[in-house]
């Protein structure tokens, strides 16, 4: 592996296996740090559940002080309507009284009214007495919760200061990890600030216990209260019933008792308005009962998340103690050689101690001059920036910036090739001529070897070394080796001294390989290379565009089969495609100047053409009325015409011997 130092850098680098032992143990204290990172959070989500379920708890002594403030009030509401019912067995009393004085034959009957409505009193009394009592025990299950609501508070005070010493033991792993000289003391007050979290953990179990217990109490008290409301009730049955006998006595006493029978049936309504008090206290107390089982509930939940903050604050101690173990080694390696060595004594300082060994810092680095040793790839690079001012020079493989071209330039096998990317089209060839073909020849595929097409040099003579042009060759292949061919784009490094700037390139039809710029013609196949970009003895370019060009029966509308010659195309309207016929010849035109070519329907020949005579259709001979030509006659022939005709001035017909000319 090589290190590779940026500006600052000192010293020589040391072995690979001392620096790999360094980057496994600060691997480990890495990964103790973060595992005690995890058992503070821990920690300190088990103190929040604990906190949660002291509310909890809070929440339920909360209701059910409520609950034991309804059945007071329901038992006061008992009270009162006994109260109310001892009223009107007090004026059934008098009544009975005025009935007795009115109705002496009644005085049995209102005595025993009176003996009634006594009882009915002294029901009363009991029925306001034990009222009196059930208020008694509500008092007291008020208080019971009172106390319940108050050790929940104390819960959940004894739970948040369980979440401030886990915390603390964050921080302090936290610590372990951001500092490695200091890690083992921060260890230390990790483990401190656990066992502070354990004691408080333990404080709010104690706590919950008792608002489990005063819950409990609370519960026993709203029992009392549910009892004594139910005696309340039996004996304002009981009260009911001597009212109603105090009633059918005053009954007795006939019209004049009427008025202690209305005071019984108000008496007897009373009682059950008592009654119906005493069961809404009955159900207010069950209310109470059931909220403090709930307050009981969430303080056990109070209780068992504490415990939890307890042991992941006490993982937390154990992680940080590792994480201190683990730099204390990394420590001791970096004080050997290793330190010396890479002058890396200010390890405390991370700016400098990455400086001095010329690490790459996480994000952005903008001072690595060099990078190699690479075994793995880069991989999940959102883009990758060249440097378009550097001059880097060409090698295999490397990937730099041609400024000329305004492209990346990669270098190809070899190291005579370069290609700028995105601007010319390559291709690798095996090179079948059987003798070396140089930089600048132009090439045909002849065939294939192995993985590669074979290529020889093309000539324009026919369509075997013409029809597949690739292009030039851009260095110089032995025979049977492989090389590169440009297919398309920029071939420079030529010498194009005797050619013209802009001129296109016809392959050749004389030199195998070369080309002109004189096109070719036919039978010679006329194939166009490209075109001159630079003129210049050494550092000339052609641009290449290979077009090997068409044939006639190459054509997608042309079908050519066996021609022979004299044959002719000829287009068939049905198919659309244009074919090779044969056609009839002409006779012979030697000696036929003049003539036209005519049939007889089996065999064409050529006749002279009569430019004596104008005959129409209508029997008439028409002529001109003027000759203004010398005329000759022929010999032999006469001539006649129509009259009268003028010869112009100077113009002379001559009529030979032996002919007339005939004026009419």
């Amino acid at each position: 592996m090589t290190i590779y130092r940026g500006i600052g850098g000192g010293g020589d680098a040391t072995t690979d296996s001392e620096l790999t032992a360094l980057a496994a143990i600060a691997q480990q204290a890495s990964g103790y740090a973060d595992a005690a990172q995890d058992s503070a959070d821990a920690a300190a989500d088990s103190a929040t559940a604990a906190a949660g379920s002291a509310a909890a708890a809070s929440s339920s002594a909360a209701g059910a002080s409520t609950s034991a403030t309804n059945a007071a009030n329901s038992a006061s509401s008992a009270s009162s309507s006994a109260s109310s019912a001892s009223s009107s067995a007090s004026s059934a009393s008098t009544s009975a009284t005025n009935a007795a004085n009115s109705e002496t034959a009644a005085a049995s009957s209102a005595s025993n009214a009176a003996t009634s409505a006594s009882n009915a009193a002294t029901s009363a009394s009991n029925a306001s007495s034990s009222a009196t009592a059930a208020a008694a025990s509500a008092t007291t299950a008020d208080n019971a919760a009172t106390s319940a609501s108050g050790s929940a508070s104390a819960a959940s005070t004894s739970a948040s200061n369980a979440a401030s010493s886990a915390s603390a033991a964050a921080s302090s792993a936290s610590a372990a990890s951001g500092s490695a000289t200091t890690a083992a003391g921060h260890a230390t007050s990790a483990s401190n600030s656990a066992t502070s979290a354990a004691t408080s953990a333990t404080n709010a179990s104690n706590s919950a216990t008792a608002a489990a217990n005063s819950a409990t109490a609370a519960a026993s008290s709203a029992t009392s209260a549910s009892n004594s409301a139910s005696t309340a009730t039996t004996q304002a049955t009981n009260a009911a019933s001597s009212a109603s006998s105090a009633s059918t006595s005053a009954s007795n006493a006939a019209a004049s008792e009427s008025a202690a029978a209305t005071s019984a049936s108000n008496a007897a309504s009373s009682a059950s308005a008592a009654s119906t008090s005493a069961s809404n206290a009955a159900t207010s107390a069950t209310n109470a009962a059931n909220s403090a089982t709930s307050a009981s509930n969430s303080a056990s939940s109070a209780s068992t998340s504490a415990t939890n903050a307890a042991n992941s604050a006490t993982a937390a101690a154990t992680s940080a103690t590792a994480a201190a173990q683990s730099a204390s080694d990394a420590a001791a390696v970096l004080s050997s050689s290793l330190l010396k060595a890479n002058n890396l004594s200010d390890v405390t300082n991370t700016t400098t101690a990455r400086t001095n060994i010329s690490a790459a810092k996480s994000g952005a680095n903008s001072d690595i001059t060099s990078l190699s040793g690479i075994t793995g790839g880069i991989s999940t690079a959102d883009y990758l920036d060249i440097d378009t001012a550097a001059a880097a020079s060409s090698a295999v493989g490397r990937l730099s910036w041609d400024d000329g071209n305004g492209t990346l330039l990669l270098g190809l096998k070899g190291g005579n090739v370069n290609v700028d990317i995105g601007q010319e089209l390559v291709a690798r060839v095996y090179n079948d001529e059987g003798s070396t073909i140089t930089k600048g020849q132009v090439v045909y595929i002849s065939g294939a070897q192995g993985n590669r097409v074979a290529v020889k040099l093309a000539l324009a003579t026919s369509d075997a070394t013409s029809a597949g042009t690739l292009g030039f060759v851009m260095e110089t292949i032995s025979a049977g080796a492989e090389g590169f061919v440009s297919l398309m784009g920029t071939l420079g490094g030529l010498n194009t001294s005797s050619l013209t700037s802009g001129a296109l390139l016809y392959l050749s039809a004389t030199t195998a390989g070369a080309y002109t710029t004189t096109a070719p013609t036919a039978p010679n196949h006329r194939v166009t290379l490209g075109y001159v970009e630079r003129v210049h003895a050494t550092v000339g370019s052609i641009y290449v565009k290979v077009d090997n060009g068409y044939e006639l029966d190459e054509l997608h509308n042309v079908l050519i089969s066996a021609p022979v010659n004299g044959q002719a195309l000829v287009y068939n309207s049905s198919t659309g495609v244009w074919s090779n016929s044969t056609v009839d010849t002409l006779p012979s035109q030697t000696g036929n100047s003049g003539k036209y070519l005519t049939t007889n329907g089996t065999a064409a020949s050529w006749a002279t053409i009569n430019t004596d005579a104008n005959s129409t259709t209508k029997g008439l001979y028409e002529h001109s009325n003027a000759i203004t030509a010398n005329y000759t006659i022929g010999s032999g022939n006469n001539a006649g015409s129509f009259g009268p005709i003028t010869v112009s001035s100077g113009v002379t017909v001559t009529v030979p011997s032996g002919s007339v000319w005939t004026v009419i």
